[in-house]
């Protein structure tokens, strides 16, 4: 894992969100079930997400697909990892 792309990615992400340093939990699909969720574990153990101002304090998972996607638009930040399918489906079906 290129531990310097991660970081680069988490910084972007922050910068976009523009947030306030707060405590939140992510959306990530299958979270502790498959390995979609290890950058995000790695990340939250290294301290990355604190390095850019997000406290992370844990992970709302589902076995994927709408449920996920749900998640990820209902949350505090509208972001999550979440299966190109699910977001395709979701897109057609007039989610944003």
């Amino acid at each position: 894992m290129n531990v310097g792309l991660l970081k680069s990615v988490l910084a972007l992400v922050a910068l976009a969100l523009a947030l306030p340093a707060t405590a939140l939990d992510l959306t990530v699909t299958q979270f502790g079930q498959a390995m979609f969720g290890a950058p995000f574990a790695v990340a939250r153990a290294r301290g990355f997400f604190k390095e850019v101002g997000i406290d992370v304090t844990g992970f709302i998972t589902s076995t994927g697909g709408g449920t996920t996607i749900r998640n990820a638009l209902a949350s505090e930040i509208p972001y999550g990892e979440v299966a190109l399918p699910a977001v395709i489906a979701a897109i057609q079906q007039g989610s944003s």
